[in-house]
Order: C-alpha cells, then sequence, then structure tokens
C-alpha cells in the first residue's frame, strides 16, 4: 500500500483570517523532522516548506506525473482560497491552487512548468458540516505532457478536467499556503487541520477511505471514553481491543488515534484484553462473570453485574450468517451468545430480558464505522437524561446511510433514557424504573438509503482496479487482480460443489446459490460450518468466503438432512484437495 505523509498543524488549530501574517508562524513535528514555516524566495510569508530529506522521494515514478493534495478545512463563508499550493519554488511554475467563491463552487488551477495554465471551475457538494474535505489529484504522462486533475468534496467527486503541460521535475521542493501569484492573493477564512501529500493519484475509493478515516475512530476506544467521562467507574467498563493501530507502523502520530479533524486523542483507554486474549470465548466469560476462567489471562475483570444493573454490550467487527468473527480463534455463533444472554437472566444478572443491535444484511464499505460515529457523537453532544432509547435509535437510522439499523429485542427498552445505560448516576435501582415503562412506539424497519460505497468485501479489489485503469502498464496490479479473482472462484466452485455432491437437482441447487434464507436450524449451519473450517478453509480471515457462509444456511434450510451436507463437505474437502486458491486454507 502507498504511504500518504501528514503535515499535521498541532498548536490548536492554524486560523487564516484573510491575510496570513508572519507573526503567525508555527512549528511542528511529523517524522522526525521540523517543518517551519517559511517565507519563500519572493518574501511571501504564507507558506510551509517541506524540508528535502522528505519531498524528494514524492515524484521518481518514471512514467508520470502523480500527485494528491489532501486538505481538511473549516469554513467561515464568504469568497477567498484554500490555503494551498504546491510549487517548485519560484511560485511561477508546477502549480496547484485551490479556490472558493462560495460554498458551492470550487475553482481549482494547475500551471505546469512551461507556464501554461489549466482552470476549472466545479460544483461541490452542499452540506451542512462546517468541515470540508478536499481532494485534488493530477495524473499526467511525461513524455507527451497530457492527463487530467479531478478534485473529491467530502468523499465524492466533484469534478474532472483534462491537463496538456509539461509537469514538473522529477523532484523538487514543495511548498505548502499561498503567495501574491495568481488568484490566490488572499487566504480563505477559517481553519486549517492538515493537508496530506501522496506520490500517486488517489482512486475514488482511496478518496473515500480518506475522507471516512478521518472520520473515523477506533470505535471501542470512543465509546470507553464515552462511558467515562459520563461517569461510569473504569472498574465497571471491560474493553476488548486487538490493539494493532496506535503504535503501527503507518500511524504518524504513535501512540494516539483520531477520529476526526482536530479530534480528541482516544486511545487514552485501559485495555483489559488485547491480542490473542480478544476471543469468542473469552468473551462469554467476561460477560457472563466467569472470573475462573479468566484468571490469569489480561486483567482477569469480568462484568460483576445483578438483577438492578443494566448491561451495555458494544461489538464492532464483521461476520456472516449467525456468527461474529473475532480477530483470533473461532467464530461466536448466535447460538452461544442466546445461551449465555438467557442464563445471565436466570441468574439474575441484569435488570430484564432485552437487548439493541445495529446489524447490516449488505455489508457496504466502512458500515460499522458509520453506525458507530453516528450514535457515540449523539451520546457526546445530547441530553441523555431525556433523550430516550428510541429517540438516539431514530435519529441514528436517519443519519446512518450505507448500513439497515434495526431494533431487535424487547421493545420496552425503548422508552428508557439513554443515560440508564451510559452514565454513572443510575449504576443502582434502575429495575424500579424500568417496571413503571410500557412500550410506546412500534418498531418500523427503514428501507436502505442510495449509497455510492462500494461493499466491504470489495474495496481491495475496486482499488486495484481502479488503480489499473491509471497505470495500464503494472504487471504487478495486474497479478493482484488475477490472485484475488481467482481466490473468489474457488471459494464459489467449492461452495457449488459442496451443492452438488448433496444430490440437489439443478434447478433448486441454482436456487440455493442465489437465495438467501433466514437462519432456523442454527444445529445444521453450526455444524457444517465448524467441519467446513477443520478441512477446507477459514472463512473468518476473508470478507469474501463471510457471504459464501450464506450458502449453508441455504442449504440446510431447503431440507437438505445434516447427516448429508457433513458428508457432502467430508468428500468434497478431501486431503488431496487443491486448496492453493482459497483463502487461509487448512492443508
Amino acid at each position: 500500500m502507498n504511504s500518504i505523509t501528514c503535515i499535521t498543524f498541532d498548536k490548536p488549530l492554524l486560523k487564516w483570517n484573510g491575510d496570513f501574517k508572519a507573526s503567525q508562524g508555527i512549528w511542528t513535528k511529523n517524522f522526525g523532522v521540523d517543518i517551519q514555516k517559511n517565507c519563500g524566495l519572493s518574501g511571501d510569508c504564507g507558506r510551509f516548506r517541506v524540508p528535502s530529506k522528505i519531498e524528494m522521494p514524492y515524484f521518481k515514478n518514471n512514467d508520470f506525473f502523480d500527485l494528491s493534495v489532501s486538505v481538511w478545512f473549516k469554513r467561515r463563508g464568504g469568497p477567498g482560497c484554500w490555503p494551498v499550493l504546491v510549487s517548485n519554488g519560484d511560485c511561477l511554475t508546477s502549480t496547484i491552487q485551490i479556490n472558493s467563491d462560495d460554498d458551492t463552487h470550487l475553482t481549482v488551477t494547475v500551471r505546469d512548468s512551461s507556464g501554461q495554465t489549466f482552470q476549472n471551475t466545479f460544483n461541490t457538494p452542499s452540506q451542512s458540516s462546517e468541515w470540508r474535505h478536499v481532494v485534488v489529484t493530477a495524473h499526467v504522462d511525461k513524455v507527451s505532457g497530457w492527463g487530467w486533475a479531478k478534485v473529491y468534496v467530502d468523499g465524492k467527486k466533484a469534478g474532472v478536467g483534462p491537463l496538456n503541460g509539461r509537469m514538473p521535475p522529477v523532484w523538487f521542493p514543495m511548498f505548502i499556503g499561498a503567495n501574491g501569484c495568481g488568484p490566490c492573493n488572499h487566504f480563505y477564512n477559517g481553519l486549517m487541520d492538515s493537508i496530506s501529500f501522496a506520490r500517486y493519484a488517489l482512486t475514488a475509493g482511496e478518496v473515500r477511505k480518506l475522507y471516512e478515516s478521518r472520520g473515523l475512530c477506533i470505535d471501542a476506544c470512543h465509546a470507553y471514553r464515552i462511558m467515562r467521562n459520563r461517569g461510569i467507574p473504569e472498574e465497571r467498563i471491560v474493553l476488548m481491543m486487538y490493539d494493532d493501530i496506535a503504535y503501527n507502523a503507518q500511524n504518524p502520530d504513535k501512540g494516539q488515534i483520531f477520529n476526526r479533524p482536530n479530534g480528541p486523542n482516544v486511545y487514552e483507554v485501559v485495555i483489559d484484553y488485547k491480542g490473542d486474549d480478544v476471543t469468542a470465548g473469552n468473551f462469554l466469560n467476561i460477560l457472563s462473570g466467569n472470573q475462573l476462567a479468566m484468571n490469569g489471562i489480561g486483567t482477569g475483570k469480568v462484568i460483576r453485574s445483578g438483577p438492578d444493573d443494566n448491561v451495555f454490550v458494544y461489538y464492532t467487527n464483521h461476520g456472516g450468517p449467525g456468527i461474529l468473527a473475532f480477530p483470533t480463534g473461532p467464530f461466536l455463533f448466535a447460538t452461544s451468545l442466546r445461551d449465555v444472554i438467557v442464563q445471565m437472566h436466570a441468574d439474575h444478572k441484569y435488570n430484564q430480558s432485552s437487548y439493541a443491535e445495529g446489524w447490516s444484511s449488505h455489508h457496504q464499505a466502512w458500515l460499522g464505522d458509520e453506525y458507530s460515529i453516528y450514535w457515540m457523537e449523539d451520546a457526546d453532544v445530547k441530553d441523555i437524561d431525556k433523550e430516550t432509547v428510541y429517540d438516539q435509535f431514530l435519529v441514528v437510522k436517519d443519519k446512518t446511510q450505507m448500513s439497515d439499523v434495526h431494533e431487535y429485542g424487547d421493545s420496552s427498552v425503548s422508552s428508557s433514557p439513554v443515560a440508564d445505560f451510559l452514565t454513572g448516576s443510575r449504576l443502582v435501582g434502575s429495575s424500579q424504573r424500568h417496571a413503571r415503562r410500557q412500550p410506546t412506539r412500534p418498531v418500523v424497519a427503514r428501507e436502505r438509503k442510495d449509497s455510492e460505497a462500494v461493499p466491504a468485501e470489495d474495496v481491495g479489489l475496486d482499488i486495484l482496479r481502479r488503480k489499473l485503469i491509471e497505470s495500464p502498464r503494472s504487471r504487478g496490479l495486474t497479478e493482484q487482480i488475477e490472485k484475488i479473482e481467482e481466490s473468489r472462484k474457488a471459494v464459489r466452485g467449492l461452495f457449488a460443489s459442496i451443492t452438488r455432491r448433496t444430490g440437489t437437482m439443478r434447478a433448486q441447487a441454482t436456487e440455493i446459490l442465489r437465495v438467501k434464507h433466514e437462519i432456523t436450524d442454527f444445529d445444521c449451519y453450526e455444524s457444517a460450518l465448524k467441519l467446513l473450517t477443520e478441512k477446507c478453509f477459514d472463512a473468518s480471515k476473508d470478507q469474501y468466503a463471510l457471504l459464501q457462509l450464506q450458502v449453508l444456511v441455504n442449504l440446510c434450510e431447503e431440507g437438505v438432512p445434516k447427516d448429508t451436507l457433513l458428508e457432502s463437505i467430508a468428500a468434497v474437502c478431501h486431503p488431496a484437495m487443491d486448496r492453493s486458491k482459497l483463502p487461509a486454507a487448512n492443508v
């Protein structure tokens, strides 16, 4: 994966109100190199200069000049210039400038190394949020000088235009900011959070990911902060998190995780279980209060709840039909979770038998994060002593555009204040309040809204295909795409072979591979999935394979006897079977 260097201004945000003055200079550190505001070659004091040891590797593509500039900007209204200028140092050549006459139009000016200028004005999506994300990408053939520039606003393509001039040298110093050259002679009123550069032209899928990643938190961390900020003591919170991001080599802010521009560091949490301790078995033991089973693992903390307690469970990860996937170990089956909740009820470990869950039947890209962000942001700002669970459900359901949000279980919980679950002021005595409440609203499922997002299982493939369009001579990209497509073909072929082996008639087999039955025969499905994992491959490691597990559900629901299905799986997944193209194959 290509890396993106982020230049982030720490202090609070750097302000531009009209012309930028030298006295407002700021220092910051990134990748161990100081980035200093520089007045430039012509007395211009509106730039930041990137030191050569960072900038030189950026433009060493042999065939094309590729550049992407990403800017997060907080609107203040009125005309002005987004403070971005990439230049070879003399302000007259090789520049990209972004101007705004109002909040619905952008003018992008690209000046090539011969002094010729390409300029296009794009309509931009309107939105209520004052934060805007702007990405400009340029892709030019260094020999012919022909290419294109694209503009994305808030994750969506706003326009595209041609380029027809010679572009900058292979490497050169870069300056960020406005100067007295051209139309960008004053700054757009507002705040800038960060600028990112990439040495390649970002695809639409990558821009979308970049846009949403700035709003992406490690959801468990954010949920933890909500609980702590609302007064729930640390000893009543159990946090399981794989913990592979804060100190990841690709994270420029080591030890920190942010969920929005200029947002707080959400990594200030106490993690009870991390890495290989994040398993389905440990989760169930923690939830049920099995202290003996958790002794010597992590902090050993479990849920010690009683009949007057509200137990709030937040889970974020991937899954499939009737299963949740954990980063380590086997699946968590729906029946196992149900059995634990039923036993907790029998043991009086919570005050009523109800639960709510956000669920998507067709996994869209980033859907879990979108859903999570909306409910957590709502909990951050609302008066949750007055807002009910149902009120929050409607708000989140209305905002979540890339997943189906549903309410499950005993709907009487819908009239409870959110504070019953998210604040420390209601840790006891909640059962009496619930006893007086009656369900007041029916549960209504809303139709999915249209979304431009790519399904989560297709994101990687979509990015590779878009890159191949832009770099058609790349054999490496072609090989990666072919490998993924061959793996998917192998997965589909495996399930088709299992279906045929059961003796299902051809017409019925076609239907089994196409339809989507709900699970009622959990014993058949779980037995089949366990045998498939043992004999063939681990579907939990591949999102596309997770979707194909629906075939096992359909076979069970179409009346194929469990023993017949198990025999078919064992016969297809024999020891001599070619597993080389299956994801996470068990050989």
